[in-house]
């Protein structure tokens, strides 16, 4: 062995455990095996760790809260989504299934010769809607527009009672309100006073 080199008699250590005298507030390490140390700073300790967990937890509420408000806002100072929810249909009272075009209806309104293209010396132009639900008490109507400027709203239906499966129809005759000129037309579907349902659809 080299002169002047001392080596450390090994020493078995073990891990750390804290146990609390709550009596005396003493912390005890098991240091290396044998030993015991007496730790007389344990409550300024204890209180320093309280503190730090309380100063966490506040701000981890306040970063969930500031989250909370930015999402809220966003969606509040939003144009896009305001929008969204201005434009988005009010359904009340009917579940609506397929809305289409047809040149006539069968039983229980069911149409025949669905199309989107008429031609102008057609007598009858039907829109049928299926629906798979409607309430009692439920009021509907269509408004036929040329070029988007409405000039034709049929009459005003109410369900006297709560229907399923069903199919509902509104009707235009040309021959009544003057010969259809060739164009873009649309029709759109009213429930309780509000437009919920449009099909576009020409005539040549």
């Amino acid at each position: 062995m080299t002169k002047g080199m001392q080596f450390a008699p090994k020493v078995n250590y073990m891990p750390s455990f804290l146990t609390i005298d709550r009596s005396r507030f003493w912390c005890y390490d098991f240091w290396p095996t044998g030993a015991l140390r007496a730790s007389d700073h344990f409550e300024e300790d204890l209180l320093k760790m309280d503190n730090r967990r309380r100063f966490l937890t506040l701000m981890v509420a306040l970063l969930v809260m500031a989250t909370s408000l930015a999402c809220v806002c966003g969606q509040c100072s939003n144009p896009l989504t305001q929008r969204q929810q201005e434009n988005e249909p009010i359904v009340s009272g009917v579940e609506f299934g397929d809305v289409v075009m047809a040149k006539g209806i069968g039983s229980n309104n069911q149409p025949i010769s669905t199309t989107s293209t008429f031609s102008t010396s057609e007598d009858v132009i039907y829109v049928v809607a299926y629906c798979k639900h409607i309430e009692s008490g439920t009021s509907m109507y269509a408004r036929w527009s040329y070029q988007g400027e409405p000039f034709e709203d049929t009459a005003v239906i109410t369900a006297d009672r709560d229907y399923d499966d069903t199919y509902v129809e509104f009707h235009i005759e040309p021959t009544a309100i003057g010969v259809l000129k060739a164009g873009d037309y649309s029709v759109k579907i009213y429930v309780n006073g509000n437009p919920v349902k449009t099909v576009e659809f020409k005539v040549k």
